[in-house]
């Protein structure tokens, strides 16, 4: 058996053959001792050969006997054991990234002759099996137990061997997913399970078993609540529980159990995000424009088990020490949706004040999106902070996330919803990333149609309807014409928009100079003939403002706000040489007796 293998070894060699037959079958084990560069000690590797009449089995017979109808295959031995002078069982693997199997060679008067007994095991090693002439193979999840004469092969399904006591086989299961913590007892003539005990997983934690190689086991000082020793699992057995063999099989916990209660389990809750997009800025305090920063979680809940003081009087494993958050909650499925498990109703009841405000914004009889207002108390105590939910409604189904479209199961909330008709609406959505942009529309059978538009940086800024018939988000710059329906991205500094004709500036650090150009929506060919704009070349720019950054209106104004803000300070005559002209009572932030080029 192969224990480890390194890139750099200094290997002493030390060949210590053992056999388990005297004749036939004979199991060779060579052990070599090296230097681990990694931690400095020094450690032992193992290599298992099988030899049948002093011959060795090489790799290319082992692959005759266990792919006989011509698979090719490579195939390592990693351990073996002999149980009679014709018969050996063998754990090996067919090539390199492959589960263990184990098989029978034998003869009877001919050729060697082999039969997969047990495939996809976890581990290449038999193991003790608690009882002369058994052996353990596969791990916790399914055992098996193998009697070695006469060769009989028992499935004890899920669990560590604590001990064999008669003809019982006493495990240990400490569940999975649906599965509870449970003792079994199983009959190893019949082959069959004869008592269980299913323990509440609210009210008790079973240790970790320990019994996978005799390596690991056999150099642990001691066992703890935590991690039990093979070797004491006897012992333990006999302090947690009580084996009754009359009547009938049957296994009980006894008073003086000392099985701890889990620990407490604390949940992070997160609130809606308050995403404000670009905030507004003053010379005096420069840097990007960004969103508030984001707690990680804006309350905690302490979910304690089930009062277990009937069943399981002791305490929890690791009491009165901190629990880390082990998982998180959005308060809206805490507030909102259905109860969630371990999380009691009075716990509810304090952190969300209910009962929602809902009133619908866009959709028809077979659908509607709606907004939902509730309040949140974290801590249960204090004022409550108002949240707003978006929610699709079809039917009698109601949701508060839509699948992203790359994908991935990727569930996203709805952000922000702004109706552009009775029955259509555009909406931000998000997960953990960036927004989709959807628009809600619909059918001509009255159904919703969801159409993606876009993926938007975050944060992005809020929709922008202040210009009748026009959605703007300024940050990353994209408009949105809602009859006929169309979008592009365009600029993040648009001004105005006089017909189809978009008005805008863009401050060019590069050549030191403010532009206010125009072009036509729907052409957003970049080598495509320029209209008549204005530059402001550097002579007009302020020292404290290297980016043109506080000349230009603020970077969270709307269409409206830059609107009034072009028609302060410029006049504009379309198709003119002049298009553009800088008013000469401009209020802009400029040196004084500014002129434009």
């Amino acid at each position: 058996m192969r224990i480890a293998l390194l890139l750099s070894l200094i290997i002493v060699a030390s060949a210590t053959p053992t056999a388990d037959a005297a004749t036939g079958f004979e199991v060779k084990r060579d052990t070599d001792s090296y230097h681990d560069w990694n931690t400095g000690q020094r450690r032992e590797r193992t290599e298992t050969s099988l030899r049948l009449d002093g011959d060795t089995l090489s790799t290319k017979a082992l692959a005759r006997l266990l792919a006989p109808d011509g698979e090719r295959i490579y195939p390592t031995l990693w351990d073996a054991r002999v149980i009679g002078p014709d018969q050996a069982l063998i754990l090996y693997n067919r090539g390199s990234g492959q589960d263990f199997e184990m098989a029978r060679l034998y003869r009877k008067g001919g050729p060697l002759q082999a039969e997969v007994l047990l495939r996809d095991l976890p581990y290449n090693w038999f193991n003790d099996a608690r009882r002369e002439g058994w052996v353990g193979v596969g791990s916790e999840s399914r055992l098996y137990l193998v009697q070695l004469q006469p060769l009989r092969i028992v499935d004890a399904g899920p669990g560590a061997l604590l001990d064999v006591r008669g003809d019982l086989a006493l495990l240990a299961d400490r569940g999975w997913n649906e599965r509870p913590p449970a003792f079994r007892a199983l009959d190893l003539k019949r082959g069959q399970e004869v008592a269980r005990l299913e323990l509440d997983p609210g009210c008790f934690v079973l240790p970790e078993f320990e019994f996978s190689h005799p390596l690991i086991y056999s150099k642990l000082s001691a066992s703890t609540p935590e991690r039990l020793r093979f070797q004491d699992g006897p012992a333990w057995f006999d302090r947690t529980l009580e084996l009754v063999t009359t009547p009938k099989p049957a296994l009980r916990l006894r008073p003086t159990q000392q099985l701890p209660q889990p620990d407490p389990v604390r949940w992070g809750v997160t609130l809606r995000e308050v995403d404000a997009g670009p905030q507004p800025r003053t010379p005096e305090s420069l840097g990007d424009a960004s969103s508030p920063e984001i707690e990680e979680f804006a309350d905690t809940l302490d979910l304690v088990p089930e009062q277990c003081q009937a069943s399981n009087p002791n305490p929890p494993l690791r009491a009165g020490q901190e629990p880390y958050p082990s998982t998180s909650v959005a308060a809206d499925d805490l507030c909102l949706g259905e109860p969630l498990k371990g999380v009691p109703a009075t716990l509810r009841e304090q952190r969300c004040v209910l009962p929602a405000r809902t009133r619908t914004l866009a959709g028809n009889t077979q659908w509607s999106l709606e907004e939902v207002r509730y309040g949140y108390r974290p801590g249960g105590k204090g004022a409550a902070i108002e949240q707003t939910v978006y929610q699709l409604r079809q039917g009698t189904k109601v949701n508060r996330y839509i699948a992203g479209s790359r994908g991935f199961d990727e569930a996203l909330a709805i952000r922000e919803v702004l109706p552009t008709g009775k029955g259509e609406a555009l909406l931000k959505t998000r997960g953990d990333g960036a927004y989709e942009l959807l628009r809600a529309s619909t059918d001509a059978g009255g159904k919703l149609r969801l159409e993606y538009l876009d993926t938007l940086p975050y944060p992005a800024s809020p929709f922008d309807a202040s210009r009748p018939g026009w959605v703007y988000l300024r940050k990353p710059g994209l408009l949105v014409r809602l009859a006929p329906f169309a979008y592009e991205q365009v600029s993040k500094g648009l001004l105005d928009i006089r017909g189809d004709t978009l008005l805008f500036s863009y401050g060019d650090s590069e050549d030191d100079r403010l532009t206010l150009g125009q072009r036509t929506f729907g052409d957003e060919r970049s080598d495509g003939p320029s209209l008549p704009g204005l530059v402001l070349n550097a002579k007009c720019r302020r020292d404290d403002d290297p980016y043109w950054e506080f000349t230009q209106p603020p970077v969270n104004a709307t269409l409206e706000q830059s609107a009034a803000w072009f028609a302060r300070n410029f006049d504009y005559q379309p198709g003119a040489k002049g298009a553009i002209r800088l008013r000469a009572d401009h209020q802009l932030r400029a040196r004084p007796g500014c002129a434009a080029r």
